[in-house]
């Protein structure tokens, strides 16, 4: 079920999704020691944010003294989960409040946060690997801010360092901000002096917003979302999140 809320929201994205208050608020009510868990199936949220997860680790592998930075970090999840691996981390955000509860949350003398935007970014060589989750797509209105953004991603990104990027790339009314598909953020990828490695896709939609809005049980959840997996390899069109794992050359050029 689409609440009116969420209507209103997406009618009014440029002026809500793009400004750091409303995330203040996201953070004050949803941001845990286990992630955003926004929602009101709790089972489905554990299970999106193990999907999420794996694909990430899978596409970091060892992680192990290397720098990442967790580029709009919210509460520090990944974060967390990277330093726990072996890395040193730096997640920035530019809601205050997110910056607040991660510190509070994060106890790893590996990590450290920043309140500052995808815009703010300056650093030069500073990455093994970039992580993003659902941040481009909300920073950015428009291809222009998109290519800014994917130079400054690449700047900060050592020679050969990659950057993985989750985001909802669909035209639909349920989009975040940027409305662009998949095709053509890879094409803005490249543009940016970026090779696309790969791309997959998950959280076949349909099934994902019957799971979301309800608390459902455990026995109708795992095996619903199961099944919409299994339909998306025969729908790919229909996946919700795509996961974009780009390299920067490992010669500058």
């Amino acid at each position: 079920m689409i609440t009116w809320d969420m209507v209103k929201k997406r009618w009014n994205r440029d002026k809500i999704y793009t400004k750091p208050d409303f995330w203040d608020d996201i953070a004050v009510e949803h941001y845990s020691d286990k992630g955003t868990l926004s929602w009101k199936n709790e089972h489905l949220n554990q299970i999106l944010q193990k999907v999420e997860s794996e694909i990430i680790d899978g596409w970091l592998g060892d992680v192990r003294g290397k720098d990442i930075l967790d580029l709009g970090c919210g509460g520090g999840r990944f974060s967390r989960e990277f330093a726990s691996r072996g890395a040193r981390v730096h997640g920035i955000d530019f809601s205050e409040k997110s910056i607040a509860v991660a510190r509070k949350i994060t106890k790893s003398p590996d990590v450290r946060f920043t309140v500052a935007s995808i815009y703010d970014l300056d650093e030069e060589n500073a990455y093994d690997f970039v992580v993003t989750s659902k941040v481009v797509t909300i920073a950015c209105t428009n291809a222009e801010e998109l290519g800014r953004a994917f130079a400054k991603i690449r700047r900060a990104l050592r020679p050969g360092g990659r950057a993985i990027f989750v985001e909802p790339l669909h035209k639909s009314f349920l989009r975040r901000v940027l409305r662009m598909n998949l095709t053509e953020f890879t094409d803005e990828l490249r543009k940016a002096g970026f090779e696309v490695v790969e791309t997959r896709g998950a959280e076949f939609a349909p099934v994902r917003l019957s799971l979301a809005f309800f608390g459902w049980p455990s026995w109708v959840t795992y095996p619903a979302f199961g099944l919409g997996e299994k339909l998306l390899k025969l729908m790919p069109r229909l996946a919700d999140q795509k996961f974009v794992l780009a390299q920067k050359p490992a010669t500058n050029s």
